[in-house]
């Protein structure tokens, strides 16, 4: 049974192969095909210009572009969806300090009848001083965390220790004086457990937002011994 035209493993007349180049039959005749331009054989890159080494030139070509794209990235001002990632690279990831509250002996509270909180007083003249706060609608986070501020300083958190109390108690209660946590039962800036617990700090505990301070700096120093402290363990289990 004789074969037809175009199969079998036999060569035609005038076939040079796939590395020489060869001829494609058609009805119009023959059209000689070129060889390729590069031929990849025995782990080696064969070119017009010469051979080379295959992963050579791959590691070659990968290194200059690694190192273009290092110089021109860190160097670059443009914004990357990446820009995370080279922050955490370059060690500059660190979480943006919390915005600086004014200094309590700055704020006036017309309601309070004292003006401004001085500096140096007792626990229960920052008492007096915010006792009518919640009434008056006072009782605001600016207000709280300025009275928080001078309150921890008077106890020695300054500096990175106020700071840790402030991101704490913002994520706790955002500084409201009535705020309530009904999944963990917290109550108050500092969210005791349960609020009744600031009794020990003063009979006004539900409304006095420097009762719930006072009571918030003795439980942490108690507890914890510093708001760092307590705020990396809040942090780590998500009550503290």
């Amino acid at each position: 049974m004789a074969t037809p035209a175009g199969f079998g493993k036999g060569t035609k007349p005038g076939d040079t192969g796939p590395e020489t180049g060869g001829f494609i039959t058609g009805h119009a005749g023959t059209t000689p095909t070129p060889p390729p331009a590069i031929d990849v054989s025995q782990g080696r890159v064969r070119t017009p210009l010469g051979s080379a080494p295959v992963l050579a030139v791959i590691m070659i070509f990968t290194g200059l572009y690694l190192l273009w794209f290092a110089v021109h990235y860190w160097r670059s001002s443009v914004k990357w969806p990446s820009d995370p990632i080279k922050a955490v690279l370059a060690g500059t990831a660190t979480p943006k300090a919390a915005p600086a509250v004014p200094a309590a002996a700055n704020i006036a509270v017309a309601s309070s009848g004292q003006g401004m909180i001085p500096e140096g007083v007792s626990l229960s003249q920052y008492q007096t001083f915010a006792a009518g706060w919640h009434a008056a609608g006072t009782d605001t986070v600016p207000n709280n965390q300025a009275l928080g501020q001078q309150m921890a300083s008077a106890a020695g958190w300054t500096g990175s220790e106020w700071q840790a109390l402030l991101q704490l108690w913002t994520r706790v209660s955002g500084w409201q004086t009535t705020a309530q946590n009904t999944a963990t039962g917290g109550y108050g800036i500092p969210g005791a457990k349960p609020g009744s617990a600031m009794a020990t700090a003063g009979p006004d505990w539900a409304t006095n937002p420097a009762t719930q301070i006072a009571w918030g700096i003795g439980y942490i120093r108690q507890t914890y011994g510093t708001p760092s402290a307590a705020y990396a363990h809040y942090i780590a289990k998500g009550s503290y």
